[in-house]
């Protein structure tokens, strides 16, 4: 997955190309966060499946579907009125909501308890002896 990130962010090819219309993402920074994520928390014999190049392009178009459908929120109601305060409230209310959709890390908080445990469970001797509680001491204070 790094690599695949990596070649479309441009560390692998020209920087001088559009990074959205190279991964056809509308966020890919969000976007990829949430694929490793999903990656991540699924068992290591499924990641070998998921990375294959052909399901990337599907991932790719299903991410795609998500935001439309977060931004279909805001879009009115068959026959709905559209008065001047529907439209004012949701002026506001849109750019705030897709800016912290496509801007911050999604997880769910048993996501972020995982990984805290996965990868940082092996210095937790050091992490105690340092700060004075384990990764477990941690993951229970958030």
């Amino acid at each position: 997955m790094l690599s695949i990130i990596a070649k479309e962010f441009g560390t692998m090819t020209p920087s001088s190309e559009d990074i959205f219309t190279k991964t056809n993402l509308t966020s890919p920074f969000k976007q990829y966060m949430y694929v490793m994520g999903l990656i991540l928390s699924s068992e290591k014999s499924d990641r070998v499946k998921i990375l294959q190049e052909d399901r990337m392009e599907r991932i790719k178009r299903k991410l795609t579907e998500i935001v439309d459908l977060y931004s279909e929120l805001f879009e009115p109601e068959a026959r709905e009125d559209v008065s001047k305060q529907w439209f004012n409230s949701r002026e506001v209310s849109m750019a705030v909501f897709l800016n912290y959709f496509n801007t911050n890390s999604l997880t769910y908080e048993e996501q972020v308890i995982d990984r805290l445990n996965e990868w940082f469970s092996p210095y937790s001797k050091y992490i105690k002896s340092q700060i004075g509680i384990t990764v477990n001491d941690a993951t229970v204070i958030f």
